[in-house]
């Protein structure tokens, strides 16, 4: 690959829209998708992409435990009632499986909710 290709591919890589890789890389729009159509330039932008996905869940998996910390301290402890019950929310719908319209009673849930998670040993 040229450099301009490899520049392109990085460029698309990250989302960049093809108009703005052409005035990058000083080609006409019509070269991009030529380029991408071309399986040596095609497969190395499915593989950087796939790189950075792979990246991405990396991150989101790191910053998983935070994320669970942070709902249950809002569970036990949010300042509003109505941020207890989103966090509980979020937490049921994850364990669970269901969508928010599924679960109307979360509400409801929210003592029950904060009693396991202690018994569980999560609250204090």
């Amino acid at each position: 690959m040229t450099n301009p290709q490899k520049k392109a591919v990085e460029l698309l890589a990250v989302g960049t829209p093809v108009t703005e890789v052409a005035k990058e890389v000083n080609r006409s729009r019509n070269t991009i998708y030529e380029w991408l159509k071309q399986p040596e330039f095609k497969a190395e932008l499915d593989r950087l992409a796939e790189e950075r996905l792979g990246n991405v869940r990396k991150a989101l998996i790191r910053a998983g435990p935070t994320a669970v910390e942070t709902l249950l301290e809002i569970v036990q402890n949010g300042a509003s009632e109505s941020a207890q019950v989103r966090a509980a929310e979020i937490i049921l719908r994850y364990q669970t499986g269901l969508e928010s319209n599924e679960a109307p009673q979360v509400g409801v849930l929210v003592p029950e909710l904060r009693k396991k998670l202690k018994d569980l040993g999560f609250l204090g």
